[in-house]
């Protein structure tokens, strides 16, 4: 109990901290940023200054830090104008202010010369001049370097970000989302799975099961591989552990990111890809496995032409996943507290991280995250030193980001990742010449294999570029860090979920077909877990699959 109010009254305080910050920022907004800042005495006259804005979300604003302590030293002998010297970088870090949606109506406002955020419709902006054209920053050899951005860029993102033969941004970060899993702590209850079927080994015995991929002796070994043998895992280590958690003030979200990701991995590069990118204007035929029916609880399914984008609601992908989550709050095989809405994403790390040294009746094995949740936690981590000492700390706990168990029937293999953030960097359009070139130089300045790494180590995910970690950064990631590089390399491809062709789709269209909302009898929910969950009337699997389909041609 003394804990919990640790965690309100920290919480507050940093809740107070942040609305005071926000009021500084508006205030910036509303009066000219020179003399915002000179109130204060913390404009420098005699540099040039480049504004950035940074969506401070999950992986905050260390990293930016680092590169903007970085960059002022490279460029503090350079003169950008008459009587100057040098660069001062200004971060306004807010995650309100720099949120894609924001931005959407309020970008050309905005006092931010280079912008970090995230679902940003870029397509959207760039129709309508609020971007600057950043092409030769992106195709000219990086510094120091025989290749430029463009070149670190896979196709998907060339596609997305380059519109008529220009650039107008660049990715940033890579998240994934999908299930974290306490690796101590399967040690500790011996939750991994032997070839026997025994759920009864550690991560250092060599007579443990192949995992979701299938391969012995790799980094999967002893995880569930199927559907049934995560649910039978569930079911035998539920006297020892709560088996899941997430957060019950965010459960539509952060379930959904976890249907999400099963829901891609199920159906595959190429068909997930399809909700976000097909084209029925153009003249190709696009089959898919569909569910077409119900044999008692067993869905029916077979490859399909799609004639209608409504089609994509059958995916069998789409049913597996929900089929998943449903079994996971029908057998009762979560931590209670996931499904209180006081339960916040930070609440829910704070009792995830501590439940192993008995802070719970249960300790937690599993927690419904994305990527980004360490770097989140980094602060947590530093107070729990306080509570239980060094074996607390962020590098010496071990977590694994967890391989999802396949569908019963399908092969072993390597898993397809989920990117739903469309995280980004553009440059405002209401940008002068000299502010533009700053936040260019700024853009490729980061985007060297150096930086690209310092980024990687700093908060444990990558940036989203092609690039190798040198052995010395890998060897320096947390075991959590390691396990999500390990996990992107063995991918077989990653899907975002936003439109990657302006040709194709924007967002409006990709949010009109909802995969989440259904209608069941006159009840329309708006979220699986909310169905699943449902005081009156609780949905199954299949209602609220068919359900999908029925909202979306009501």
């Amino acid at each position: 109990m003394r804990s919990d109010n640790i965690m309100k009254k920290e919480k507050k305080m940093k809740k107070i901290k942040g609305l005071i910050a926000f009021c500084l920022v508006v205030i910036c907004f509303v009066f000219p940023l020179s003399a915002c800042m000179t109130q204060g005495g913390n404009i420098n006259s005699s540099k040039s200054q480049l504004i950035i804005g940074n969506y401070d979300g999950g992986f905050g604003h260390r990293w930016l830090d680092e590169y903007i302590a970085a960059f002022e030293a490279k460029y503090a002998d350079v003169p950008f104008e008459e009587n100057k010297k040098g660069v001062e970088v200004i971060p306004l870090n807010e995650k309100d202010l720099f949120d894609g949606n924001y931005l959407k109506t309020n970008i050309a406002n905005s006092p931010a010369n280079l912008i970090f955020t995230e679902r940003l419709d870029y397509y959207y902006l760039v129709n309508n001049n609020q971007l600057y054209d950043i092409s030769d920053i992106v195709t000219s050899d990086i510094e120091g370097e025989e290749k430029s951005i463009e070149d670190k860029l896979n196709e998907d993102q060339k596609s997305r970000y380059k519109v008529d033969g220009k650039y107008y941004g660049v990715p940033h970060y890579q998240t994934y989302r999908g299930i974290v899993y306490d690796v101590d702590l399967f040690n500790e209850k011996k939750l991994y799975i032997k070839e026997s079927g025994d759920i009864a080994g550690r991560s250092t015995d060599k007579d443990l099961s192949a995992g979701p991929n299938g391969v012995k002796g790799d980094y999967d070994d002893g995880l569930p591989a199927t559907y049934s043998e995560f649910f039978r895992w569930c079911n035998e280590v539920s006297g020892r552990v709560y088996p899941i958690c997430w957060t019950g003030t965010y459960k539509q979200a952060y379930t959904e990111h976890l249907l999400d990701a099963l829901y891609v991995d199920s159906q595959g590069y190429t068909e997930a890809n399809y909700f976000y990118n097909l084209n029925l204007n153009k003249t190709q035929d696009a089959t898919s496995m569909l569910v077409t029916g119900f044999n008692g609880d067993q869905p029916i399914v077979s490859s399909q032409v799609i004639k209608d984008r409504t089609d994509l609601l059958k995916q069998k992908g789409l049913y597996d996943a929900l089929d998943f989550l449903y079994k996971i709050i029908a057998g009762n095989y979560y931590y209670p507290a996931s499904l209180n809405i006081s339960e916040t994403h930070e609440m829910v790390h704070y009792h995830y991280l501590r439940s192993r040294f008995g802070e719970d009746s249960k300790p937690i094995a599993l927690m419904i995250e994305g990527t980004w949740w360490e770097e989140e936690s980094n602060d947590l981590f530093v107070q729990m030193v306080g509570s239980f000492g060094e074996d607390a700390a962020r590098e010496n706990r071990n977590f694994g980001f967890m391989p999802l168990p396949k569908p019963d029937g399908q092969a072993a293999g390597a898993p397809t990742l989920f990117d739903g953030t469309a995280a980004m960097a553009v440059v405002n359009g209401n940008c002068t010449p000299l502010q533009a070139e700053l936040a260019k130089k700024f853009i490729q300045f980061i985007s060297t294999d150096e930086n690209l790494e310092l980024f990687h180590t700093m908060v444990g995910t990558g940036r989203d570029y092609d690039y190798e970690l040198g052995e010395k950064s890998y060897n320096s990631l947390s075991t959590y860090a390691k396990s999500v590089y390990d996990i992107k390399r063995e991918a077989d491809g990653v899907v975002y979920g936003y439109p990657l062709d302006k040709d194709m789709y924007n967002w409006d269209q990709v949010n009109l077909l909802e995969k989440n909302k259904a209608l069941i009898g006159v009840t329309v929910f708006n979220s699986p877990i909310d169905g699943f969950t449902d005081s009156n009337k609780k949905a199954t699997a299949i209602q609220y699959f068919n359900g999908i389909y029925d909202n979306a041609l009501r």
